[in-house]
């Protein structure tokens, strides 16, 4: 007897987790991160109030998983609608209370932040920071991959088939990022590194998959990804680099991974990443 409703960008999402579970995703609100300017934050974070006022009545409870001034004034209209909300933290460093108080308007934020009935945390210590001030009603609940998404693919014949795919010879050394091509996950840095790698080592291939237009995810700065690109060009290893884009089909993932020597992340902030699982 429970209904779950998605509302965020036009970009069907990637159930990573439930299995054949179904989601009616309503698209059209879609609330940025803070490389929005100010107005923009402004404006998406009225959208996101007034639709609370106008669809309040549809729900019993509303879970908020960034964070926005109207995602923290969300449970005060909530709760005059005899609604509840829950809070996701899902980034250390961010949305965690000790980070949040550190920055501008922090002390507000917190104060707005500990107004949600609920909390989940993706990893132990966000879980523990909340605790830590004072938070009740926290769940931590770890991301997780079911065992299946990841036996499919996982061996050589695999490997060597994706490589042949790709015209990537079978003795090169093959680097692996998993990811959203963005600043917050270190692109920029595991480009300025392959560079450097990779004028030495004549071996060495990249091999990109994660969403890197704002097609593929809203979230992603065309700028950056074309300043990266072209970083890479300058220095004349482009034809070793794979941009895969987006991957929603984790057999198809599972081989990327069969045919990679060596894993790269080089985030700057996380919470509890399902690549790293």
């Amino acid at each position: 007897d429970i209904t779950l409703d998605l509302w965020g960008t036009d970009v069907q999402p990637v159930n990573m987790n439930s299995g054949d579970a179904e989601y009616r995703l309503r698209s059209g609100l879609w609330t940025g991160g803070r490389d929005l300017g100010l107005l923009r934050r402004i404006r998406e974070s009225l959208r996101l109030l007034g639709f609370i006022v106008l669809n309040a009545g549809r729900f019993d409870i509303v879970h908020l998983h960034h964070l926005s001034w109207g995602a923290l004034l969300s449970p005060i209209i909530l709760h005059l609608m005899g609604r509840k909300a829950v809070y996701h933290l899902s980034l250390l460093g961010s949305d965690n209370p000790s980070a949040l108080r550190l920055q501008r308007g922090g002390r507000l934020a917190l104060a707005l932040q500990r107004r949600f009935d609920g909390f989940v945390a993706v990893s132990p210590r966000l879980a523990a920071d909340c605790e830590k001030h004072g938070f009740r009603n926290v769940l931590c609940l770890p991301n997780f991959l079911a065992l299946r998404q990841v036996k499919s693919g996982r061996d050589a014949a695999a490997g060597e088939g994706m490589r042949s795919e790709l015209s990537i010879p079978l003795d090169a050394t093959v680097l692996l990022f998993v990811g959203g091509v963005c600043q917050r996950k270190g692109i920029d840095l595991l480009a300025e590194s392959f560079v450097r790698m990779a004028q030495r080592h004549e071996d060495l291939w990249l091999l990109i998959v994660g969403p890197q237009s704002r097609e593929e995810s809203q979230g992603v700065d065309d700028e950056f990804v074309r300043a990266t690109r072209e970083s890479i060009g300058r220095a004349g290893v482009a034809s070793r680099v794979r941009w895969m884009g987006i991957v929603n089909d984790k057999n198809l993932l599972a081989r990327y991974y069969s045919a990679a020597d060596i894993f790269v992340f080089p985030t700057r902030a996380e919470g509890f990443p399902n690549v790293l699982i």
